[in-house]
């Protein structure tokens, strides 16, 4: 999360011309908004890498599994 909210910071001064350090003053100063949006994409994050695990490491089982003659 820390880094996606760099890159997006980065970004938006890219996009719009604006400073970083004026991008990162405006978080700050409405900095409970920014941390209830950064908990709702982890809340939806860790429950969906959660259940998309095994199936991951289902299909790599399948695709290196040896195969027989």
């Amino acid at each position: 999360m820390a880094l996606k909210r760099d890159l997006m910071i980065r970004l938006e001064s890219l996009r719009t011309g604006t400073p970083v350090s004026a991008i990162v003053a405006e978080q700050a100063a409405s900095s409970g908004m920014w941390a209830a949006g950064e908990g709702m994409e982890v809340l939806y994050l860790v429950p969906l890498m959660y259940l998309v695990w095994p199936i991951l490491f289902n299909l790599a089982g399948r695709l290196f599994a040896p195969r027989s003659a």
